[in-house]
C-alpha cells in the first residue's frame, strides 16, 4: 500500500508538477520441498521461510518550458529504499537491513509544426532496485549490489492525420547497467 498525493501550478511560463510517494511492502515467503509425499503432497521439508520487507519514499520535480510550438521538460526524482529481510528458519531469528538512495534525472522535448502533429524527444533515467532477497543473506549480511539502471532514449511523432484518426510512432533504446 502506499500514498502518491501530487502538485501542479500553472502560470504564463509553463506548468511545474511535484510529487511524492510512500510505498510500502510484506512479502512472508515460505518455500517447502517435498520429496516423499508426490505430486499431491502438501507438507515438506521447509527450505525457506522469510519476510522481506520494502519500503520507497521519492520526491520528484518537473518543469514544463512552453515556448511557442516548443516544450521543454526537465525532472528530477529522488528514490530513498529501505529493505529488509528476516529469515525464520534459524532461532532465534536473523534480520538483515540496508538502504539505498538514486537520482533520477530526465529531459524531454516536443515540437507541434502544426495543431495536429507533435514530434517529441527524450532521454531519461531507469532504476530498479536489487529485491531483498539478492541484497540481503539469508545469515543477514547485506551483499554489495549495485541497482538496476539504464538510460532511456525516445524519439518519435503523434498525429492526427484526419478526425477520428490518431497515428503515433516511436523509436527507443533502452541501455541497462548492472542488469
Amino acid at each position: 500500500f502506499g500514498i502518491d498525493p501530487r502538485l501542479k501550478i500553472s502560470s504564463r511560463a509553463g506548468e511545474t508538477d511535484f510529487g511524492f510517494r510512500w510505498h510500502t511492502e510484506t512479502q512472508n515467503r515460505i518455500q517447502q520441498n517435498n520429496n516423499t509425499l508426490g505430486p499431491n503432497g502438501r507438507g515438506g521439508t521447509s527450505v525457506e521461510d522469510n519476510q522481506r520487507k520494502n519500503q520507497a519514499v521519492s520526491g520528484y520535480v518537473q518543469h514544463r518550458f512552453l515556448l511557442g510550438r516548443f516544450t521543454i521538460t526537465p525532472g528530477l526524482r529522488l528514490e530513498h529504499v529501505n529493505l529488509e529481510r528476516t529469515n525464520r528458519l534459524v532461532t532465534p531469528f536473523v534480520t538483515g537491513k540496508t538502504d539505498l538512495t538514486q537520482a533520477i534525472p530526465g529531459i524531454g522535448v516536443s515540437f507541434s509544426p502544426k495543431d495536429n502533429v507533435t514530434f517529441f524527444a527524450g532521454v531519461h533515467r531507469g532504476f530498479a532496485p536489487p529485491r531483498p532477497a539478492d541484497i540481503i543473506s539469508g545469515t543477514g549480511g547485506v551483499v554489495e549490489l549495485d541497482p538496476e539502471l539504464s538510460w532511456n532514449y525516445e524519439v518519435g511523432v503523434r498525429s492526427l492525420p484526419v478526425k477520428g484518426l490518431r497515428l503515433d510512432a516511436a523509436f527507443f533504446r533502452l541501455d541497462y547497467e548492472n542488469q
